[in-house]
């Protein structure tokens, strides 16, 4: 196998690695948002609980409470903005790539060099995308940790002032 037609591989596989990444992405926001959404309905249950005035012990509960609910919020809205579809790099549409490789001008290195260029730029877009998407994704599963936490400690408060 020639030097070319190994780069020519790698960097094929490095393109389509980005779109399994892609997928691994979207699956991870589906739980972070399940995951967010039956911490919040559990923690909607003892709503009529919350209270500003009172002992130290039901403020501190409804102060804690209430964040988890805002953060879990929170999480919800970024797993849903890192699920989203953002543009990127895939095969040409069509004929465009035949059309354009298929001149007599153009040697058959010469297709491998313009099919290398396009492997390899795609994948630094879609990397570039998935990245983002990866940050994202990754706040928005710190806020699902200490909105469930605080859930959590808010019902331990709950109970201890009972």
């Amino acid at each position: 196998m020639s030097k070319l037609d190994t780069i020519f591989k790698e960097s094929e596989k490095a393109f389509l690695s980005e779109f399994d990444r892609r997928e691994v992405l979207g699956k991870r926001a589906e739980k972070i948002v399940a995951a967010a959404a039956l911490v919040m309905s559990a923690h909607l249950v003892n709503l009529d609980h919350l209270t500003f005035l009172g002992k130290w012990q039901d403020i501190i509960h409804t102060v804690f409470a209430t964040a988890a609910f805002i953060l879990l919020g929170i999480s919800i809205v970024l797993s849903l903005l890192g699920s989203r579809v953002l543009p990127c790099y895939s095969y040409p549409r069509g004929t465009e790539l035949l059309d354009e490789l298929k001149g007599k001008d153009i040697t058959e290195v010469d297709a491998k060099v313009k099919l290398l260029r396009f492997y390899l730029k795609a994948r630094d877009k879609n990397a570039t995308v998935n990245d983002k998407r990866a940050k994202v994704l990754s706040l928005s599963g710190t806020m699902l940790i200490i909105g469930f936490t605080l859930a959590v400690a808010s019902h331990l408060l709950a109970k201890f002032a009972e």
